[in-house]
C-alpha cells in the first residue's frame, strides 16, 4: 500500500512539474530547427520607456542587472528578483547615457555636465562629477572605476572618489605635438576595461594605449599605420572592444574598418573592411570566433575573426548586437529580429533581444517584459 501511494504521488510530482514547465516554455518551430524559450520572469516596464515597442529592456545591461536612463534619474532592474527602482540625480531631464558595473553594484548616468553615481543596491549618491563629456560613460567590471572623456581622457576612482592617474599620450611615452590635432578632435577618445579588472585600453586617435589602472603605468603600446595621419578627423579610431578574457582587441574607425589586434604582442590578426563608418557598435561572441558591427548606416555584419571573412550582412537599424550562447550560435538583429550565427537565416517566431550573457527578452502585449533561457532542441 505504502508502495502505491508513492507512485501515486511521483506521478502527481512529475505531471504538476511538466504541467508547470508547458506553462512557463514555448516551442518555436524554425524548419528543421527547433528552440525551446524558457521564461525565467516577466518584469514591468513602464510604456515611456518602450517607444514603438522596439526598444525593449535596456541601454545598458550584463544580463543580470540592467538600467535605463529616465527622467530625472535612471531606472535599476534585477533581472533575478524582479526588484526595479528609480535612482535619482540632480538634473531633472532625461538621463541619456548609463552605465553599470558587471557585478551590479554601481551605476552612473550623465546630463547636462553632471555624472551621478550610485550605490545600486540604495540609490545612494556615491558622488557627482561636473564633466562634459564627449562621448559614452563606461565603468569597470567590479565597478572600482568609472571612465569619461572631458576633452582628456579620465578615469575616476569610485571607491576614493577622486580622480586616478593622468592617462595621456606624453606619459606613455608618445608625444602628442606629433599627431598635430586640435582640441575638436577629443570626441574620437573612446576606452573600454578588461573583464579581468583593473586594465583598461584607451585610443588616441590612431594610437592605442593598455594602461594598468593601480599603477598608472601603460602595459602596451600600438598604434595603426594604415590610418592617414593628416586625416585622422575622416578615418581615426573611434571605439575599442576587449574579448571576453581580455587577450584580443578590436578597434574599428571611421575608414570603415575593423582590426583584430593580440593585446599582449600588439601584432594584427585581421583586418574587416565593413565599408561603413562604425559609428555603431562592435561586440565579440562568447568563444570569440566571430565579431558582430554596427555602422553608421544602420548594417550589421558578423565576421570570422582569424579569417577576416564577412559571413553575412543584415539590417541593425543601429540597435547593438549580442550573441547567445555558442551552443545555440544566434544573435539577435534588427527589431528584435534573431538570425543564424553561421548562414545570417532569419529565424522565424523568435523575436526579441539577447542580453550579454545568452539570456532572450522579449515584449508582452501587457506591457512587461519577459526574460528567457533558449536552447536548441
Amino acid at each position: 500500500m505504502h508502495a502505491l501511494w508513492f507512485l501515486v504521488f511521483v506521478s502527481f510530482v512529475l505531471w504538476f512539474g511538466t504541467a508547470a514547465y508547458c506553462q512557463e516554455s514555448l516551442v518555436v518551430d524554425s524548419g528543421a530547427e527547433q528552440f525551446v524559450l524558457t521564461k525565467i520572469r516577466s518584469i514591468q516596464v513602464p510604456a515611456d520607456l518602450r517607444p514603438n515597442g522596439r526598444r525593449l529592456l535596456a541601454e545598458n545591461s550584463n544580463g543580470h542587472f540592467s538600467v535605463v536612463g529616465v527622467k530625472g534619474g535612471v531606472q535599476y532592474f534585477n533581472l533575478d528578483t524582479d526588484e526595479s527602482k528609480i535612482c535619482r540625480g540632480p538634473k531633472n531631464g532625461h538621463y541619456a547615457r548609463v552605465a553599470m558595473s558587471q557585478a551590479g553594484e554601481t551605476i552612473a548616468g550623465y546630463k547636462d555636465g553632471t555624472i551621478t553615481i550610485w550605490d545600486a543596491k540604495t540609490c545612494r549618491t556615491i558622488a557627482n562629477i561636473n564633466s562634459k563629456v564627449e562621448k559614452d560613460i563606461l565603468l569597470s567590471p567590479e565597478g572600482d572605476y568609472l571612465f569619461f572623456n572631458q576633452s582628456q581622457p579620465t578615469v575616476w576612482d569610485v571607491r576614493r572618489n577622486r580622480k586616478t592617474h593622468e592617462f595621456g599620450l606624453l606619459r606613455a611615452g608618445v608625444d602628442p605635438r606629433t599627431t598635430r590635432l586640435s582640441s575638436s578632435l577629443s570626441k574620437l577618445v573612446t576606452a573600454d576595461f578588461a573583464s579581468h579588472g583593473g586594465v583598461i585600453a584607451i585610443s588616441y586617435y590612431y594610437w592605442v594605449v593598455v594602461w594598468n589602472l593601480k599603477t598608472g603605468e601603460a602595459e602596451q603600446i600600438f598604434s595603426d599605420p594604415n590610418i592617414a595621419r593628416d586625416r585622422i578627423a575622416q578615418n581615426g579610431i573611434y571605439r575599442v572592444t576587449f574579448n571576453a578574457d581580455g587577450r584580443l582587441l578590436a578597434t574599428s574607425g571611421l575608414d570603415g574598418q575593423v582590426k583584430i589586434w593580440n593585446v599582449s604582442s600588439a601584432g594584427l590578426i585581421s583586418t574587416m573592411d565593413i565599408e561603413d563608418k562604425v559609428w555603431g557598435r562592435t561586440v565579440f561572441s562568447e568563444d570569440s570566433k566571430h565579431i558582430a558591427t554596427t555602422g553608421s548606416k544602420g548594417r550589421l555584419s558578423v565576421w570570422d575573426i582569424q579569417t577576416g571573412e564577412k559571413k553575412w550582412l543584415a539590417s541593425a537599424n543601429n540597435r547593438i548586437p549580442n550573441f547567445s550562447d555558442t551552443k545555440v550560435a544566434l544573435v539577435s538583429t534588427e527589431d528584435g529580429k534573431v538570425r543564424d550565427l553561421s548562414t545570417g537565416r532569419e529565424i522565424e517566431g523568435l523575436v526579441g533581444e539577447f542580453l550579454p550573457n545568452g539570456r532572450f527578452i522579449t515584449n508582452e502585449s501587457d506591457g512587461n517584459v519577459s526574460v528567457w533561457t533558449i536552447s536548441r532542441r
